[in-house]
């Protein structure tokens, strides 16, 4: 059994937030129930990432598990336009999709040319105008209790219908402070456009 003092040394350097609050946590031995390990442990705290479990278990129970967030093409207001809409799948990828993936399972280049294939059917020919339409929620993008320092860390991102890789600036990049730059580049956004409900294709 490891002694309390060791894993005090080895948790006390990992459990650092990278932007405001603080972790607390209890840690025991399993077969004596010994504590290990207790930070805060009896303390009564504001559910974070935990309120996720909530969340799903709500969104099973009201949509069901077969229930997919697609991101559609449909055609635009005027010829040679097409509407890129977004459907609530924060994790599109910006390549080819990639099935077997949790980000970037539905690919915008796939989409991209099975848009292009159904134009081509069509007879449609000349310049197309790619317009974006990520109407489907309301209220504000940032929820105004998040605190300034877990958006500034990176922990949150706005809330769009239609964003890549979960909104981040690099996919790769899954936690930590946000890098910054001279000139941070804005939230990927578009002019929201009138859409006729015609399907052209989708990805799911």
């Amino acid at each position: 059994m490891p002694l309390p003092s060791a894993v005090a040394t080895q948790l006390d350097g990992l459990l650092k937030p990278d932007g405001e609050g603080s972790f607390t946590g209890l840690v025991q031995d399993a077969l004596t129930g010994q504590v290990l390990f207790d930070r805060g442990g009896s303390e009564s705290r504001i559910p974070a990432s935990n309120m996720k479990l909530l969340t799903a278990v709500a969104a099973l129970r009201a949509i069901g598990p077969e229930h997919r967030f697609s991101t559609k093409v449909l055609a635009g207001p005027a010829a040679n336009q097409v509407v890129l809409t977004g459907g609530g799948d924060v994790l599109l990828g910006a390549g080819e999709s990639a099935p077997s993936q949790v980000m970037g399972r539905a690919g915008l280049a796939t989409l991209a040319t099975a848009t292009v294939n159904a134009l081509q059917t069509a007879g449609t020919t000349g310049e197309l105008t790619v317009l974006v339409d990520d109407s489907l929620f309301t209220g504000p993008a940032l929820n105004p209790a998040w605190a300034d320092g877990d958006v500034a860390a990176g922990e949150v991102a706005p809330l769009y219908p239609l964003a890549l890789n979960s909104a981040r600036f690099d996919p790769a990049v899954t936690t930590g402070p946000a890098r910054k730059t001279q000139q941070s580049p804005p939230p990927r956004r578009l002019r929201r456009s009138s859409r006729r409900r015609v399907p052209l294709r989708d990805s799911r």
